[in-house]
């Protein structure tokens, strides 16, 4: 090869190097239009660069209490991979995972509408600005001919999907009036008592129109912590049903049986199926005068722990929502001053964190996911 030649080639691949040093600064600092435009997002477009300062919107959020602290081992970069969360992403740069919309700078809208994060996306952090950003810089000169990278996997869960995947679809808690007008379970073929996988079933009540449909036992009413509110009827989850009806509505529906968990009796109750909720929720705190109870656990034990399901007494009403990130707490009671035989109270004890994935009228169903000590029935869920 000529001296001149190898000059040519040195000199191009120098003017490659210093278009993506050039295209990654402007990553880092462009806004998020134009970021997304880098990265490939769907409706965007490439761009070389934009032709001028495009306006800042300015979001007005309330403080954070506490401030927003980076950990100090956050990455300056950082490869999303598959089987990552969102929490755990989070963990990676935050003391405060609840943070995180802050980080992200995300409004109250971004946060009902998360944007969603792929394996392989790489994440940007600007220290001085306190941002996350994502950004996949890629060329886009004809002459420089590059791969463009759509996410072909699904995008990562917020919270571990195996822990919580039971609890999503299933009607884990029914309220009065939704145990009022579910279907109900009559009979079976041939004068049975009970009916397993692929027996079939005769209902009434199963709403015109439906092909499938859930079955349930009422379990114990939760009430209140006064013992008298009535907040809902934990519902015991016994499988799934494919529906026929009849010529005759008079006649009732015909149950096939296609999945069960437990055996089916007369009086068992029959609801059709919520589609499928979102997995990807951002973690973010409840409003500060949240108080509620840890009234359930999902296993029969006296206590529960890591990533384990607790169910709260407190739920839409009271405005809590999926992605809410709320701090345990446990009452210490009092001791006895030994000189002045008087008792003194002592201070609660914080010991954990937990997650809400699933909301009902009055309560909602959380993942405990970090917890120095046992959670115990009665111990308190409050804003962190």
């Amino acid at each position: 090869m000529s001296a001149m030649k190898r000059a040519q080639r040195t000199g191009m691949v120098g003017i490659i190097k210093r278009y993506a040093q050039l295209v990654t600064a402007l990553a880092l600092v462009a806004p998020p239009a134009f970021v997304r435009a880098q990265t490939g997002e769907a409706g965007a477009r490439p761009v070389a660069a934009p032709t001028a300062a495009p306006a800042v919107q300015q979001h007005h959020e309330r403080p954070a209490t506490p401030p927003l602290t980076l950990r100090a081992d956050a990455p300056e970069l950082y490869t999303v991979q598959r089987g990552d969360t969102l929490w755990g992403i989070a963990r990676r740069y935050l003391d405060d995972p609840w943070q995180w919309p802050t980080l992200w700078g995300m409004n109250r809208e971004a946060i009902a509408n998360p944007h969603l994060i792929y394996p392989g996306q790489k994440l940007l952090l600007d220290r001085r600005q306190l941002r996350l950003h994502i950004a996949q810089p890629l060329l886009y000169e004809k002459r420089f001919p590059s791969l463009r990278h759509a996410p072909l996997e699904a995008a990562i869960p917020t919270l571990p999907l195996a822990a919580v995947n039971p609890f999503l679809t299933r009607p884990l808690v029914v309220t009065q009036r939704e145990l009022e007008k579910a279907g109900r379970v009559i009979g079976f073929e041939e004068g049975r008592t009970l009916a397993g996988l692929f027996d079939r079933a005769f209902a009434v009540g199963v709403p015109d129109g439906a092909r499938r449909v859930q079955l349930f036992r009422p379990a114990e009413p939760i009430t209140r912590r006064d013992g008298k509110t009535l907040l809902g009827f934990e519902a015991r989850y016994l499988g799934e049903a494919e529906v026929a009806f009849g010529d005759d509505p008079r006649q009732g529906a015909v149950l096939t049986l296609t999945k069960t968990v437990a055996e089916i009796r007369a009086g068992d109750r029959v609801l059709v199926p919520e589609p499928e909720p979102l997995t990807n929720f951002v973690p973010h705190a409840p409003d500060p005068d949240l108080d509620a109870e840890v009234v359930r656990f999902w296993r029969e034990a006296p206590e529960s722990g890591a990533y384990e399901v607790v169910l709260l007494d407190a739920g839409e009403n009271e405005g809590l929502e999926r992605g809410h990130v709320v701090a345990l707490w446990r009452d210490r009671g009092a001791i006895t001053d030994p000189e002045t035989k008087q008792p003194v109270p002592l201070p609660p004890k914080r010991y954990g964190v937990a997650m809400v994935f699933r909301t009902f009228p009055h309560l909602a169903y959380a993942l405990v996911l970090e917890t120095t000590d046992s959670v115990r029935l009665g111990d308190r869920a409050r804003a962190p």
